[in-house]
Order: C-alpha cells, then structure tokens, then sequence
C-alpha cells in the first residue's frame, strides 16, 4: 500500500479526534474535522498547496464555531 497525502489527512484527523478526548476544549476536535475535509480536498486531487488553503479555510469557519 502506498501512503499519500490523503492518508496524511486522515492520520491528523484521528490524531487531532484522539487528543480532543484527553482534553475537553472543543478546538481539537473542529480542528480533527477541518484535517478530514482537507482530506477528501486530497482524495479528489487538489494539488498540495491547495489542500493547506483547504485547511485554513476550514480551520478559520470551525475553529470561531467551536469557541
């Protein structure tokens, strides 16, 4: 199996989700969302650099959602 950008994403996803359990605050876990969207942004083919778009801008609308 190869790894690809698309297994990144959703390693930090489950990393972000995992660590949102030790601790509370619900900014990990809007932050484990915004990791898994960027990851079908990655699925689909988008190139690198617009996967981190992808992923500031799904942090910038769900992080102020969650706080």
């Amino acid at each position: 199996m190869e790894w690809s950008l698309t297994h990144f994403w959703l390693i930090l996803a489950l990393v972000l989700g995992l660590a949102e359990l030790t601790s509370g605050v619900l900014l990990l876990l809007a932050l484990a969302i915004a990791a898994g969207l960027t990851a079908v942004l990655a699925y689909v083919g988008m190139s690198f650099e617009w996967q981190l778009v992808g992923m500031g801008l799904f942090s910038g609308l769900l992080v102020p959602i969650a706080i």
